[in-house]
Formats: structure tokens, sequence, C-alpha cells
């Protein structure tokens, strides 16, 4: 799997800035109609945070992208994109 993460940035509006990337070397196997957790180590990149910080101070929330690809083996073997945005709250109310 690789993937990217990226944060919005609070200052300007459809601005992202990387906060972590990389790749998991690791193989799981999941039965059909089956779901597995799977944990994704991050290495953030301190300067990405900043806007996250501000975001939070002044809204109580930040935006966020994730996006990648993975290999699937089996039953054929191709890579499958997937891209998530959201907003996390940090307060109980939203």
């Amino acid at each position: 799997m690789a993937y990217d993460l990226d944060l919005g940035d609070a200052s300007e509006s459809n601005s992202w800035t990387r906060l972590a990337e990389g790749t998991i070397d690791r193989e799981y196997h999941i039965a059909a109609r089956d779901s597995a957790v799977v944990e994704i180590p991050l290495q953030l990149a301190y300067s990405g945070v900043s806007g996250a910080i501000r975001s939070i101070l002044n809204r109580g929330t930040f935006d966020y992208r994730i996006g990648g690809d993975i290999s699937v083996t089996a039953p054929v073997s191709r890579r499958v994109p997937f891209r998530r945005t959201g907003t996390v709250s940090l307060s109980s109310s939203n």
C-alpha cells in the first residue's frame, strides 16, 4: 500500500499541505466478505502541522485528505486506488 495524508490549510481555501506519505510492504490475507484493521505507521512532516493547529484553534476542526493505492494479488493482480476527504472535529457537540 502506498499512501499520502494531506491537511487543509485554514488560511487558504482549497489549499492542502502534505503531512505524511509512505508505503506499507506487508501482506494481509482477508477472506471474501470479511474485513480487517490495518495499522498505518505515520512519519509526520511537522511543517504541515501548523496549518492544522491554526484551524483547530480557530474552528475546533481540521480537514484531511488521504489517498493512495493498494496492491491486490488475488484473485487477480491489480492496484486499487483510494481517496477520502473529511473533517475531524475535536468538539463533542459537532
